[in-house]
């Protein structure tokens, strides 16, 4: 029943974007907080809603990686919410580490805003990355690079806090 723009689908869970009241919902397995859910343990067939405030403007895409999501406003403000293990969130250290729970499990299930990045037009995910094109024609790329994905000039292949995941975060 819902009226639908554009959809993404992680490894276990799917995202629609509905047309008219700037939504996200999502099905399937919260594992990392996906579905945007404190309910890590969150399985479901029925949609849940996953929101994003309107004062950043209307939600005009979405992406999803294994076990994280990317969505852009009208405002070109980019937003990431699930598994942060990888870096594939985009969010400082700092950020990251103001969320409940965050030192223990690795996620942020609240879409949160990368306040690093405006101006852009274009998102897209991987596996456990994320790129955004600006309005400039720039594009930042951040998460895990193992097999030089990131196009950064360096494979690292650890989830491990260090280098890898340190220099993944960096946006460029």
């Amino acid at each position: 029943g819902l009226n639908v723009v554009d959809s993404a689908c992680g490894n276990e869970h799917t995202l629609f974007l509905h047309r008219n009241n700037n939504k996200i919902y999502g099905i399937g397995n919260n594992m990392d907080g996906v579905l945007g859910q404190s309910n890590l343990e969150l399985k479901t067939h029925e949609p849940v809603e996953i929101d994003i405030p309107l004062s950043y403007g209307k939600v005009t895409s979405i992406s999803s990686g294994t076990v994280h999501n990317v969505a852009l406003t009208s405002k070109g403000c980019v937003f990431a919410w699930g598994s942060a293990q990888g870096g594939q969130l985009g969010l400082s250290e700092k950020q990251m580490m103001s969320f409940p729970n965050f030192t223990q499990s690795y996620c942020i299930y609240k879409p949160t805003h990368i306040t690093q990045l405006s101006n852009i037009i274009a998102i897209s995910t991987g596996e456990a990355h994320s790129v955004a094109l600006c309005d400039s024609g720039r594009v930042y790329v951040w998460g895990f690079g193992s097999n030089g994905q990131l196009g950064l000039g360096f494979c690292e292949d650890s989830f491990e806090p260090g280098t890898g995941l340190t220099k993944s975060r960096i946006l460029l």
